[in-house]
């Protein structure tokens, strides 16, 4: 779960460390706050607390924080805000292609099998049943908690069954 969260965490991170570093300039100079960078403040702040205590949201919660950020309804950037025209933040956008970029597998459409590679599926159990018969318990433990093929998995549970029994 904390390897998934990575680049999630890692975005907070650097819009925390760009919030951090030019919000205060305000506190020094003539600006104001606009209220998008108001909001962006408060939806990072919001977005941060809910990421931390519900994992399992923090891809969406992030992906909608940037997405209004692109189109700059929330701004975390006072001074080097680069806008494209018509009003899209280059920064929230670049950010967001990299969230996209590496959760891309969510993206992705489940394919149907075909009859053939339904066919297939036995075969492909059995040499997964070779493959991993010599693994320990706690190996085989370890691997049944990891994002496996299904075929593995079941010749890792039918392993299991039958050392157990």
């Amino acid at each position: 779960m904390l390897k998934s969260l990575k680049t999630e965490t890692l975005i907070l991170g650097i819009l925390w460390l760009t919030i951090i570093t030019t919000y205060p300039v305000v506190l020094f100079t003539d600006y104001a706050f606009h209220q998008s960078d108001l909001a962006g403040l408060v939806a990072l702040l919001l977005v941060s607390i809910v990421s931390f205590l519900r994992k399992e949201i923090a891809f969406q919660l992030v992906l909608v924080l940037l997405l209004l950020g692109t189109f700059n309804i929330l701004s975390f950037i006072y001074f080097f805000n680069l806008i494209i025209s018509p009003g899209i933040q280059l920064y929230s956008l670049v950010l967001l292609g990299v969230l996209i970029y590496k959760r891309r597998s969510r993206f992705t459409l489940k394919r149907e099998l075909t009859p053939e590679k339904k066919k297939d599926r036995p075969n492909t159990r059995n040499r997964f049943l070779s493959k991993f018969e010599k693994l320990s318990d706690t190996e085989i433990e370890e691997k049944l908690k990891q994002d496996l093929a299904l075929e593995a998995k079941q010749a890792l549970e039918i392993i299991q069954k039958q050392r157990n029994s």
